[in-house]
């Protein structure tokens, strides 16, 4: 394991296999239809490893900042704080700097955090605080304390077994005071199954809790550093020395994981290299993400159930879905449109696809099933009586090659429409 303390570095310790290039790029969001890919909500919880040993490198407790007079922030102010600017940085997505004069397009993530408590108890806020009283000696690390010593230098999977609240229902982030005040760094560990799902950071406290302009810069590189170590776990690797990821810059270790192209004068801006500031992802990086996580769907990603989020096809728009989805709202086919299902689909708790007159679904090899642990209610398939012609009209709904239909409240049921429009 590298030090943690080396400047804007970081270390991935289990980190899932890449997602494979060759299937990646069904995942890519449509610039036609973006709410065709649903927004994923990640689960974190935060966790501050706090000391009162003046002197040494300090972090926020539960009343104050990193300094004990300063009394307007604290943990939890400082934790809500990082998750909008996380959030911020998520959903303002930025042209990556390399490859020179390129064409990448600038696809949303369709990615945000959310701080997770157990909606059983009140008091539980998502944020937890660990006290250690020899952490450090003379502003060194202390590694005959038993907090260095118990936790394996900082291993996020120790500090995960150890200190977790809600185990792999979440990502636990935990923080560390630096004790290198020109930077940070962090670790990440994770696997498809979450049982490990953790990320350590080290990082200046005390700037984030300083003067304004200080600490605004500080939490955004905070919010960077989290994105980048989430992303780890979420399948992306460094983009040195080789990501899989053809729209990405290639730079060495040698350089730091930092590089400069002369020809156009730029640096890195990819989130997964070292550069600072980095915010940008690449259609590849984006497409490996979403396939990670519909194909691996962890207990830290959340699953509910949002009308707003519904997904609506209009009449005239013949649409295919390829891949795994998991949907976060109900499934519309309006009078003459179609969509053609290739792969699984996931619906939430109380969730249905409704058909209507001269509207057809087709699912093709596709088994849709219930994602979270309710039952999801079913299809509803729209019916309208020609009176002049006497003839019924119904929505279509046509299974191939082992379509089928699991844990919905009713398979299928018929509504009457009033017109067939």
């Amino acid at each position: 394991m590298q030090s943690l303390f080396v400047p804007a570095q970081d270390i991935v310790i289990s980190s899932p296999p890449p997602a494979p290039a060759n299937t990646s790029s069904i995942y890519l969001p449509s610039t036609d239809f973006p709410s065709h890919t649903p927004l994923k909500i990640i689960k974190v919880n935060f966790h501050y490893f706090i000391h009162d040993e003046v002197g040494n490198p300090m972090s926020f407790t539960e009343t104050t900042g990193c300094n004990p007079q300063d009394t307007v922030n604290n943990g939890y102010t400082n934790a809500h704080e990082l998750i909008d600017q996380v959030n911020d940085q998520l959903s303002h997505n930025v042209h990556l700097n390399l490859p020179c004069n390129n064409n990448i397009p600038v696809l949303p993530t369709n990615l945000r955090f959310e701080i997770y408590t157990d909606p059983d108890k009140p008091e539980d806020k998502g944020i937890y605080f660990h006290r250690f009283n020899d952490v450090f000696t003379n502003g060194k690390p202390n590694l005959n304390s038993k907090f260095w010593y118990q936790y394996y230098q900082w291993n996020p999977n120790t500090t995960k077994q150890l200190f977790t609240v809600h185990g792999e229902k979440v990502i636990d982030l935990f923080f560390l005071e630096s004790t290198n005040k020109e930077d940070g760094g962090g670790v990440a560990s994770g696997n498809p199954t979450a049982t490990s799902a953790a990320v350590n950071v080290a990082d200046i406290f005390e700037l984030a809790s300083g003067k304004v302009e200080y600490k605004l810069l500080r939490q955004a590189t905070n919010a960077a550093t989290i994105i980048h170590e989430v992303s780890h776990i979420l399948s992306l690797q460094h983009v040195f020395p080789n990501d899989d990821c053809d729209d990405t810059p290639m730079s060495t270790p040698a350089q730091g994981g930092c590089y400069k192209d002369s020809t156009c004068n730029l640096f890195t801006n990819n989130v997964m290299d070292y550069c600072g500031g980095y915010r940008g992802f690449s259609s590849c990086q984006i497409a490996k993400i979403n396939q990670f996580v519909e194909e691996n769907f962890p207990a830290y990603v959340k699953c509910f159930y949002d009308t707003a989020q519904t997904i609506i096809i209009h009449a005239g728009e013949n649409i295919t879905w390829d891949g795994i989805k998991h949907l976060n709202g109900d499934l519309i086919i309006e009078p003459g449109g179609k969509l053609t299902i290739n792969g699984n689909l996931f619906m939430p708790s109380n969730a249905q696809i409704i058909v209507h007159v001269k509207g057809t679904l087709v699912l093709h090899h596709c088994v849709i099933n219930k994602s979270c642990d309710e039952a999801w209610k079913g299809i509803s398939i729209g019916r309208w009586y020609d009176v002049k012609k006497k003839k019924q009209y119904t929505g279509k709904v046509i299974f191939q090659d082992g379509s089928k239909l699991e844990n919905a409240l009713q398979k299928i049921t018929y509504w009457r429409m009033k017109t067939a429009k």
